[in-house]
């Protein structure tokens, strides 16, 4: 499946720090973060969409681990 040139892309940036798992949305300026690795995704993609005003699935999201 080739990615769709017009769906808007964002890459969520990640890193541990004690507990949690901080994660950066890059392009946006944004923050969020998730309590457990398994919410990563989903929590990176809640910032964009509460943002945006969008669904969180109108996107696409690289996560990649610092």
């Amino acid at each position: 499946m080739r990615p769709d040139p017009d769906r808007p892309r964002y890459t969520a940036t990640v890193r541990r720090d004690g507990e949690f798992w901080l994660i950066h949305i890059p392009q946006r300026d944004l923050y969020t973060q998730a309590r457990f690795e398994g919410e990563v995704e989903l929590m990176g993609r809640d910032v964009v969409a509460i943002e945006d005003d969008v669904a969180p699935d109108s996107f696409d999201l690289d996560v990649v681990y610092e």
